[in-house]
């Protein structure tokens, strides 16, 4: 019989615990849902901040100071060059963020409407067929 005082009954002690968690583990399986609950990961939207798009807003901004100051609708003051620098570095970051929670938006959608057909499709499949095909002789 084992002798729990030697130098691996400690061991033995702590191994018991495991065993029977692993044998209820396998007899009540809970590993993954079923197929018609599983979930594909969906695309993350975040806001998309470019250099391009930080300078070309910059550009844009000073642009309209410029000519508002020409075509004399306002004269050209501290407060209304950065007013319009402003208006155009969040205009800079707002357009692509914009464009990118477009797609992200259509990407979710697709991948919505592929969980919707697999969904459908799971209860008309069934179980797969049984193979008639001999096993291999080795």
């Amino acid at each position: 019989m084992w002798q729990l005082t030697g130098p691996f009954g400690p061991c033995l002690i702590m191994a018991l615990p495991v065993l029977l968690l692993t044998v209820g583990a396998m007899a009540m399986p809970q590993g993954q849902p079923p197929a018609s609950a599983r979930r594909v990961r969906r695309a993350r939207w975040l806001p998309r901040v470019t250099i391009a798009g930080v300078f070309g807003g910059l550009l844009a901004g000073l642009g309209v100071a410029v000519l508002l100051q020409q075509f004399a609708v306002a004269p050209l003051t501290r407060q209304m060059l950065i007013e319009c620098l402003i208006g155009g570095l969040i205009i800079g970051i707002a357009l692509p963020s914009l464009g990118k929670l477009w797609s992200v938006l259509r990407v979710n959608a697709a991948v919505r409407r592929a969980e919707q057909r697999l969904r459908a499709a799971m209860p008309k499949a069934g179980p797969p067929p049984e193979s008639t095909a001999e096993p291999p002789q080795a």
